[in-house]
C-alpha cells in the first residue's frame, strides 16, 4: 500500500509511505521524506497522541527524497490498525526546529487485509 502527500502550494511531493504486508500481523516498507532534514537526528513515530516509538534512522537520500526503512512488528501493526493517525517528527537542518507530518490511518486495516488476501501463498 502507498500513501503520498503533496504540498497544496506547489503540488510537489512532501512525503510518501509504502508498506508491504509480510502477513496479517507484520509489515515493512519505506518512508520517503523531503530534503532539508537533519539526517543524524532520524525521525520519531507516534500513533495518535501516544508516546513516541524509538527513533528511526535515515538509510540514504535519493532523487525522490530521503529514505527511512520501516519494519512494523505485531504490536506496532495492531496499534496502527487501532489508530487514527501516524505522526512523523523530524528536525529541520537549517533551523533545528521539529516538523511533524501526519499520516492518516483511515483505511489502513482494510488495505493491509486486502494485500494479505491478494498475496500468493
Amino acid at each position: 500500500m502507498m500513501q503520498t502527500y503533496v504540498s497544496g502550494e506547489n503540488r510537489q511531493r512532501v512525503l510518501s509511505v509504502q508498506l508491504a504486508a509480510l502477513d496479517g500481523d507484520t509489515a515493512e516498507g519505506v518512508l520517503i521524506l523531503p530534503f532539508g532534514l537533519k539526517l543524524d537526528a532520524g525521525i520519531r513515530l507516534n500513533i495518535d497522541e501516544g508516546e513516541a516509538f524509538d527513533p528511526l534512522r535515515f538509510s540514504t537520500c535519493l532523487p525522490a527524497g530521503c529514505v527511512v526503512p520501516l519494519a512494523f512488528d505485531v504490536a506496532m501493526v495492531a496499534a496502527l490498525r487501532a489508530g487514527a493517525s501516524l505522526s512523523v517528527t523530524a528536525v529541520t537542518n537549517d533551523t533545528g526546529q521539529e516538523i511533524v507530518f501526519s499520516i492518516s490511518l483511515a483505511g489502513f486495516t482494510s488495505a493491509l487485509d486486502r494485500i494479505v488476501e491478494l498475496a500468493p501463498n
